[in-house]
């Protein structure tokens, strides 16, 4: 049973697992199947999703008559931020609730060449302050924006921004000269930076705190929901 540790601010770390699915076969036209369906219903049920990710996770199955494994190495120069690490995390923070939930699996993919993280994307990255962990959080500006946040409300270059998926747990304002958690300055996102904030906005640990994440430290983008407790949420976009 997974318990929720006291503590003011929750940082989201991952442990990695993947699937067996000896029984399916992954195909590179299923594959596409599966991602339009995706893209169009924003739901799949878990035989598509074991199809969709035993190609990608399973280092002994064969494709092409190459192993995933060295089709995997031999695409990593195509994909710049760390395309070996793409597969099924598990959540173990409540750093982005109410979108992730403590104890769902998600399944991240790598962004391709010329395809960059943008405002929006949940993405799972090396955690800055300790490189051998893996966090994820939500991308609010990226290169060149100028953020800013007043009374919880965030600001992108001037224009407050529409966030739904905010959750703020506590209604008290706290002041720019005792805590950045509320209100924090102008600042402009250096080049190949990007600035990330959890969505449960009042207890996450994040950018305000501890700066930008390089996009060289990015694995990828959270896709959908492999497998949860909440068996509803399974096959869920994550959006």
């Amino acid at each position: 049973m997974l318990r929720i540790c006291l503590m003011s601010f929750f940082i989201a770390i991952f442990s990695l697992g993947c699937s067996n699915p000896k029984d399916l076969k992954f195909t590179n036209s299923n594959k596409n199947k599966i991602v339009e369906k995706a893209v169009r219903t924003k739901k799949l049920n878990a035989e598509e999703i074991k199809c969709l990710t035993a190609g990608l996770l399973r280092g002994d199955d064969y494709l092409d008559g190459k192993t995933v494994g060295q089709i995997i190495n031999e695409q990593k120069e195509s994909y710049p931020f760390g395309r070996s690490d793409s597969g099924v995390y598990k959540i173990s923070s409540g750093a982005m609730i109410p979108t992730l939930k403590i104890g769902d699996y998600i399944f991240v993919s790598p962004y391709e060449t010329n395809k960059f993280p943008k405002r929006g994307d949940i993405v799972v990255f090396y955690y800055p302050e300790n490189l051998r962990k893996k966090s994820i959080m939500r991308i609010i500006a990226v290169e060149g924006d100028i953020i800013e946040s007043k009374d919880k409300v965030v600001y992108v270059n001037g224009k407050s921004v529409v966030e739904p998926y905010a959750y703020h747990s506590d209604r008290n304002i706290r002041p720019a000269n005792s805590d950045v958690r509320d209100n924090f300055g102008r600042l402009i996102i250096p080049a190949n930076k990007v600035f990330v904030m959890g969505d449960n906005r009042d207890q996450s640990y994040d950018s305000r705190y501890w700066g930008f994440v390089d996009l060289s430290h990015i694995i990828g983008k959270a896709l959908y929901i492999y497998d949860s407790e909440d068996k509803k949420r399974i096959g869920m976009i994550i959006e």
